[in-house]
């Protein structure tokens, strides 16, 4: 979008100085969320499967998945062995069961990969996709699902210049069977679907 920012990050190797904040940084929080839905997903695989789960046996499979994953990360982060760690498995869990009732409203689907590692073909360029996670519906189609834990929107996808482009090049370039593309924005307050489907 900026051919002078792409010249000094790019050429230049040159970075913006991170600014100090208290506690925990976004990007650690986000990556946090993503490995608990990931583990979350790799665990229970399947709508029905999260359907069958009684409230209970969801919430200590969360509190577990969140736990692990927050104790793994405070190895290198020691921050999270103190307060701060607790204070965000608290966050995290009650964020994932808000997003586990709207998971549960969907029609079935099957989880067919989290954090699929793909490179696409878009004219001579190769682009290297993380895609957080796929899911085959009951028509066969494929939903491909991009995990945002601040704000987002779809509506950079359709400028002269999109924004974001990872899911729309993915629904294009990346196979045949791609029938919906969306964000799942886990945000205290705005847990919701923004995506498009055929």
């Amino acid at each position: 979008a900026c051919p002078f920012k792409a010249y000094a990050h790019y050429r230049l190797h040159a970075s913006a100085m991170e600014e100090p904040e208290p506690g925990i940084d976004a990007r650690l929080r986000g990556s946090l969320v993503h490995r608990c839905l990931e583990n979350l997903w790799l665990t229970i695989k399947t709508h029905q499967a999260l359907c069958e789960l009684l409230d209970d046996e969801q919430k200590a499979l969360v509190e577990n998945i969140v736990t692990e994953v927050v104790q793994h990360e405070s190895k290198r982060t020691p921050i999270l062995k103190k307060s701060f760690g607790q204070l965000e498995s608290q966050r995290i869990t009650r964020l994932l069961l808000d997003w586990l009732i709207i998971d549960r409203q969907r029609e079935p689907f099957e989880v067919m990969a989290t954090e699929l590692k793909q490179t696409l073909e878009v004219g001579q360029l190769q682009l290297n996709t993380v895609i957080d996670r796929v899911d085959k519906l009951q028509d066969g189609s494929t939903a491909i699902i991009d995990y945002k834990t601040g704000d987002c929107s779809m509506g950079g996808w359709f400028g002269a210049r999109p924004e974001e482009p990872q899911l729309p090049l993915y629904s294009v370039f990346g196979g045949e069977g791609v029938h919906s593309i969306s964000f799942a924005q886990l945000k205290k307050g705005k847990t919701t679907y923004q995506g498009l489907s055929d």
